[in-house]
């Protein structure tokens, strides 16, 4: 049994009731479960608002490895998880190698923690795609946030993995609202998101001048270069100092999420990627101080 066999969404993001398999099961039903588990046909719904349906994306999971630059945040947000799955990439690569199982029929199986338990959602590579053909949502980074063409050759795994989370969220294991569905996974905690990627204990601290109670510069340099996740939060109004002149952070991506994935020792600033893979930032830890940052780091 599982929260999720309640109903079976599918790819016309009508949500129907579905039940767990049980003596008397039809076998419509029987078929729908095998769908949702194993062939990865009940597809989250795609937000009202977007236009948009399922179709068929070119490219493979993996190009010359993970980096952070693999994710481009799409129409719906999630920059909480594909801040987490940046981080983990710059990381901890080996975890997000490992997240993913190819079942050798155009399906993978994706690897989240939640509550100490092991979970494992089935995807396909069926994408929202908008009436343009391109992604809807995540999809391949390094091209300075153009959403690119599902048909195209492009990386999949931090398409998979969002789509994946959204599915998982059906279970009500990962505390957002239950629903398979884009729209259900829009806003969330990055610590938490670590945790469910990685299966480490992540924890949150304000940005502060001595790391009582928070992370102070020497604190947060070590976290950055060690193999720590470390995410940010919390960013608002106008920093200033250290030689480049104010750095004003726009209203629109006030208490939006970041990773953090390199620390400059000649210029005492970090590398904050963005996960929209443009608008990233260079930040003293002066500069995160005076933005009210908080930083989000796996314990190890």
């Amino acid at each position: 049994g599982n929260r999720s066999n309640q109903w079976y969404t599918g790819s016309d993001s009508v949500r129907d009731t579905l039940g767990n398999l049980a003596a008397g099961t039809s076998s419509t039903d029987m078929s729908l479960l095998i769908g949702k588990h194993f062939l990865g046909t009940d597809r989250p719904a795609i937000e009202s608002n977007d236009t948009g349906s399922y179709t068929q994306a070119g490219g493979t999971l993996f190009k010359n490895g993970v980096s952070h630059d693999d994710i481009d945040q799409g129409a719906v947000g999630t920059c909480f998880v594909l801040s987490a799955l940046a981080g983990t990439a710059n990381d901890k690569p080996s975890v997000i190698n490992n997240m993913f199982k190819d079942n050798g029929d155009g399906t993978w199986t994706v690897k989240f923690t939640t509550n100490g338990d092991t979970d494992y959602v089935t995807v396909d590579r069926m994408m929202a795609t908008s009436a343009s053909g391109r992604y809807l949502y995540a999809n391949d980074g390094g091209d300075g946030g153009n959403q690119n063409m599902v048909a195209a050759d492009n990386e999949l795994w931090g398409a998979l993995a969002e789509k994946a989370y959204a599915q998982l969220n059906e279970s009500n294991e990962i505390g957002q609202d239950g629903t398979n569905s884009y729209g259900g996974i829009s806003g969330g905690n990055s610590a938490t998101a670590t945790t469910h990627i990685t299966g480490l204990i992540a924890t949150s601290e304000a940005v502060n001048l001595n790391g009582i109670n928070g992370v102070s510069n020497a604190e947060l340099i070590n976290y950055v270069n060690s193999d720590r996740v470390v995410t940010v939060r919390g960013f608002n109004g106008l920093a200033t100092g250290s030689g480049s002149g104010p750095t004003n952070i726009s209203s629109g991506v006030q208490g939006h999420a970041y990773s953090i994935v390199g620390y400059d020792s000649a210029t005492g600033r970090f590398d904050i990627r963005n996960p929209w893979d443009n608008q990233h930032l260079s930040l003293t830890h002066g500069q995160l101080r005076q933005l009210g940052a908080d930083i989000r780091y796996s314990l190890s």
